[in-house]
């Protein structure tokens, strides 16, 4: 038989709850747009402040493209990559965004490892047993060999060698994957992200916020979310350009086939149209606004 706590705790709806407010997701501040995260998403949704198109449709094309690499040695740190971006976005739509920026440096990091560990199993056949250590290693290490080969005397070998952008970002134009431009836009990105990392108050919520909130509500700001989106979007892009690059450099009749790619696509191209209806920005990112015009149909 069931006692009445029993019975209040199954009846009790715990997203909804009036004894602890930070865990009322549902919940209304003070202020209009302020509470929990479901009241803020609602909120925004309804009055078409934003559409989960704007980072959902990028996510799924990455999904769908990521399906045909399943061979490869980058599709598990791209698998990372996606899983990342997908909690970041959650975050971003339900206002936290200093979260949902934090977030894009390590999608960021393991999409140059990813590149980084394929170009080099590609090269050096030999290298398979380099790249289960780092798979089961808790703390791998670049060789002291590799390290001197990117850095000279730049940088002592007793540094610890981390596999990081710094490295990457060298490794790959070194091998000229990337050229020196790139690895500069590669490098302003990662500082932008960097600025949410570490401790630096002009990125802190309660710089935005004032003291008087509850630290447990979130908030739509638009200017946040559109600079958080671009950064989303920023990144997301990036991933989708290196997938399209693979599919064109290793043969595969999905490259050739109109109406998979249009079915991947489809999402990505129409946030011009998104735009349009809706009267507001939706592409907040450069990098993405020449990623559809390069991928869109001729008229």
């Amino acid at each position: 038989m069931k006692t009445n706590q029993q019975k209040s705790q199954k009846d009790h709806d715990c997203t909804k709850c009036k004894l602890i407010h930070c865990i009322n997701l549902y919940g209304k501040g003070t202020e209009e747009m302020e509470g929990g995260e479901i009241y803020v998403l609602d909120y925004c949704l309804k009055n078409n402040e934003y559409t989960l198109c704007e980072g959902g449709g990028l996510l799924d094309a990455l999904c769908q493209l990521l399906k045909e690499f399943k061979d490869f040695t980058f599709y598990e740190l791209f698998y990372q990559c996606i899983r990342d971006l997908k909690a970041s976005l959650f975050l971003l739509i339900s206002g936290h965004y200093r979260g949902a920026i934090q977030l894009l440096r390590p999608v960021v990091e393991n999409w140059l490892a990813g590149v980084y560990w394929d170009s080099k199993l590609a090269e050096f056949t030999e290298n398979n047993e380099e790249y289960e250590k780092f798979r089961t290693e808790e703390k791998y290490e670049v060789s002291e060999k590799e390290w001197n080969e990117v850095f000279g005397n730049e940088k002592k070998s007793t540094k610890k060698r981390h596999l990081d952008q710094e490295f990457l970002s060298s490794w790959m134009m070194k091998r000229e994957i990337i050229d020196g431009e790139y690895k500069q836009e590669i490098n302003t990105m990662c500082g932008k992200l960097n600025k949410y990392l570490h401790p630096n108050f002009s990125t802190m919520d309660i710089k935005k916020a004032g003291r008087e909130g509850y630290p447990a509500w979130v908030k739509y700001n638009k200017k946040e979310y559109e600079k958080c989106m671009g950064l989303f979007q920023d990144t997301a892009t990036l991933l989708l350009n290196t997938l399209l690059q693979y599919l064109t450099i290793f043969p595969s009749p999905k490259m050739d086939d109109e109406e998979f790619l249009k079915e991947v696509l489809g999402p990505v191209i129409a946030l011009k149209d998104i735009e349009k209806d809706s009267g507001r920005a939706v592409i907040h990112s450069k990098k993405l606004q020449q990623f559809i015009e390069d991928i869109s149909p001729q008229q």
